[in-house]
């Protein structure tokens, strides 16, 4: 026997027009209960959302927006990130297709597993590492490169 598992979705961000179209498809499909739509949600309240959800799920054709997936790997949460974005998340987040419905089913479903679970939030922290030692070997090269152009300007 099959077990079946539901789902409870949280939807944030400033309405781009899709809003209603998502309203009308949860009531078409019965699932109105499982899905809340908060709008734009100030940071000191996303926290609470990072904390408290069972992975980060960013279904867009934009981007990449680092900020998503930034904030899944610092609360060590599994990312369901798009595949036509996936060179930003590389192998720490779970690819989807954002046209394909049934590619989000799969990943969601793939998170369930405890290990996979955990294994995800490795990978998260693993490339959160990773960006903040990238990032600070660019500050230290570009520190370097002002000091070298402010010498030759003041001729020190």
């Amino acid at each position: 026997k099959k077990e079946k598992k539901n789902f409870n979705f949280i939807f944030t961000g400033e309405d781009k027009g899709n809003l209603d179209n998502l309203v009308r498809f949860a009531k078409k499909n019965k699932i109105s209960k499982m899905v809340k739509f908060l709008g734009f949600v100030k940071k000191s309240k996303i926290v609470d959302l990072y904390k408290t959800c069972k992975a980060v799920v960013v279904p867009t054709y934009l981007g990449p927006s680092n900020i998503p997936p930034l904030e899944a790997w610092q609360y060590s949460k599994p990312l369901l990130y798009p595949k036509h974005l996936s060179y930003f998340t590389g192998s720490a987040a779970i690819i989807f297709e954002v046209d394909n419905p049934k590619s989000l089913i799969q990943g969601l479903n793939k998170i369930i597993k405890k290990k996979v679970y955990k294994n995800m939030i490795i990978k998260g922290k693993k490339a959160l590492d990773k960006v903040y030692q990238d990032r600070i070997k660019k500050e230290i090269i570009f520190k370097k490169q002002l000091i070298k152009k402010l010498n030759e300007i003041w001729k020190l």
